[in-house]
């Protein structure tokens, strides 16, 4: 992640033509951690941190999961057995298996329907079990073990503790 936080204007992404103010908006930057044989940075975790260290000095909050989003999703199901998923970055195949065993591929198109019938009810549920070991929500654990901050986040916006 390259970038020039100084040529970064947030004014764009603002609705109704507002201006970013950093004393009341938040932004948020959302990836995943996953490993690439490609890239050796990614697998020593510098470049995680790098982004960590950018996200703090530009006042933004990072919003993680470890190996892949989709893990915030399967939080969502009493079904999903996340026991056995330990802490590496190896288990991005048993995610994908679990999700299409509750039909949920990870490539699978979210629309209103599947949203309201699997996400919006079991939210509370997702945000508990995301704070459950083997899972972690802390930021510089994340670089190596399973967890999302995504529930965490999304229940401080939401105001629930």
């Amino acid at each position: 992640v390259d970038h020039d936080p100084d040529a970064f204007d947030l004014h764009g992404y603002m609705p109704h033509g507002r201006r970013y103010d950093p004393s009341r908006d938040r932004v948020f930057v959302v990836f995943d951690r996953d490993l690439d044989p490609n890239c050796p940075e990614l697998r020593t975790g510098e470049e995680y941190h790098r982004v960590l260290d950018m996200c703090e000095d530009l006042g933004y909050v990072p919003v993680v999961s470890t190996p892949m989003f989709e893990l915030w999703l399967l939080l969502h199901h009493e079904d999903a057995d996340v026991s056995g998923i330990g802490p590496t970055l190896l288990y991005k195949d048993a995610i994908e298996d679990m999700l299409e065993d509750l039909e949920l591929c990870a490539g699978k198109r979210i629309t209103r329907e599947r949203f309201d019938r699997y996400y919006r009810d079991t939210f509370p549920q997702a945000v508990e079990a995301s704070r459950r070991e083997p899972l972690t929500t802390d930021l510089r654990s994340l670089e190596n073990m399973a967890g999302t901050r995504v529930g965490v986040e999304l229940a401080d916006l939401a105001g629930i503790e």
